[in-house]
């Protein structure tokens, strides 16, 4: 069974974010931002807005 890290925003409780660690490529800081890079992406989308603008994000791209 694969172990997650939860990860919940302190500026917006209804944000929570569970990580699988092993897909996770990497992680960085970049111009004071972290970033998680996940395996196997070769594109990534830019999304400014709300956690449901994310969401909405996600599941066009799925």
């Amino acid at each position: 069974m694969a172990r997650f890290v939860k990860f919940s925003s302190a500026a917006d409780p209804r944000l929570e974010v569970h990580i699988n660690p092993a897909e996770v490529a990497a992680v960085r800081d970049s111009h004071g931002k972290t970033m998680i890079i996940f395996r196997g992406v070769a594109v990534t989308e830019n999304v400014v807005g709300t956690v449901a603008s994310v969401v909405a994000a996600l599941e066009a791209a799925g």
